[in-house]
């Protein structure tokens, strides 16, 4: 028998039953622990998108910052742009990069640009999938119950609306959220726990890395 993991994915198993036992176990611990790290009311594992598509979306809101912060936002972005901007045919330098790991570090201990009210967090939950990469789906602002199809005159994607997962718009987020990327490193930004909630947020853990 042949490992299931191999990197040619040429690998078999015997028992597909005891696989998805342990993707389900592996789900259900990184939704419980996004509901305590984030505050949600309710979290679980969801084994496609048809649980997600029943329920209604409450949008993340434009988080309100003070002067200070959004000036020294602004400075550490501008540096940022302007480190990449002067990188040579040859990249950059190791001080150039260490300098933007400080300016990624500063950038993101501002926290999202976009985040939940802590009263919809007190009602909303999120719900944890398995990609058809392998990564771990986090869907959050979902909320069951009365009032959970699309309000009456509810623009998709509008932060603060109600509307049906289905029908939800892929956008917001920080916009921060894309810089490690100009580096061409293809580093994400953040990790499971404290990327920008966007209303999909498709970066996550691997199931299998324990993360």
């Amino acid at each position: 028998m042949r490992d299931l993991f191999t990197e040619d994915g040429g690998g078999w198993l015997e028992d597909p039953a005891l696989l998805d036992r342990m993707v389900g176990d592996k789900l259900t611990a990184l939704a419980d622990e996004a509901r305590q790290r984030e505050g949600w009311k309710w979290a679980e594992a969801a084994s496609d998108y048809v649980a997600v598509n029943a329920l209604g979306r409450v949008y993340p809101v434009e988080v309100v910052r003070s002067e200070d912060d959004a000036a020294q936002i602004a400075a550490l972005s501008e540096e940022y742009d302007s480190i990449v901007s002067e990188a040579g045919p040859e990249g950059l330098t190791p001080e150039a990069d260490a300098r933007l790991e400080e300016i990624d570090k500063a950038l993101q201990a501002f926290g999202p640009d976009f985040d939940y009210p802590a009263e919809v967090k007190a009602r909303a939950g999120v719900m944890v999938l398995l990609g058809h990469d392998g990564l771990a789906r986090f869907e959050r602002g979902l909320v069951r119950g009365r009032g959970c199809g699309q309000r009456p005159g509810a623009r998709s994607g509008r932060p603060g609306k109600l509307v049906r997962a289905g029908d939800a718009g892929r956008g917001g987020g920080a916009a921060r959220a894309g810089r490690r990327g100009r580096r061409g490193t293809g580093a994400p930004v953040g990790t499971a726990g404290d990327r920008p909630h966007r209303p999909s947020d498709h970066g996550a853990a691997r199931c299998g890395s324990g993360r």
